[in-house]
């Protein structure tokens, strides 16, 4: 019984190896400091299990930062002109730029609450395949030793 315990543990090790190995390699945890936990912006974003949900995370990155260089373009037009119907122009746009950043914000925060959740999914499943493959095989070593205990 022992020896099938041992085995049970080295298999379970190596299914679990198998499993993990196939899902994307992530970077390794650093230390964090108590106020870098406090600040969610300075965490990595998840990577999602589902491509597409990956693709569009990026594309709302991207579209942020065009964003942002277009409001300091505009703000830099701003303080450069003398007119004041540009100014009230150039203000009506960076308005509209910084209303257009703060959904985008808001999009892309829900995105990556979405890539967290498919990420702790996909976790959960690889834990569940591991867990039923070690009940499939503890029930194959009690099989086997009933026939071995039938034979002697």
């Amino acid at each position: 019984m022992r020896r099938a315990m041992i085995q049970g543990g080295s298999v379970f090790v190596l299914l679990f190896g198998i499993l993990v190995g196939t899902l994307p390699a992530q970077e390794p945890p650093q230390e964090v400091t108590a106020e870098a936990s406090t600040e969610p912006w300075l965490q990595p974003y998840p990577v999602p299990a589902d491509p597409e949900l990956e693709e569009q995370i990026v594309e709302i990155q991207q579209a942020l930062s065009a964003i942002n260089r277009e409001l300091v373009r505009r703000n830099e037009a701003v303080e450069k002109t003398a007119d004041p119907a540009e100014k009230t122009h150039l203000y009506d746009e960076l308005d509209k730029l910084r209303k257009e950043r703060r959904s985008l914000d808001a999009l892309l925060n829900d995105l990556i609450d979405e890539a967290r959740a498919s990420e702790r999914t996909e976790i959960d499943e690889a834990l569940a395949r591991v867990r039923w493959l070690e009940r499939q095989q503890e029930q194959w070593y009690q099989k086997e030793e009933l026939i071995r205990d039938r034979k002697e």
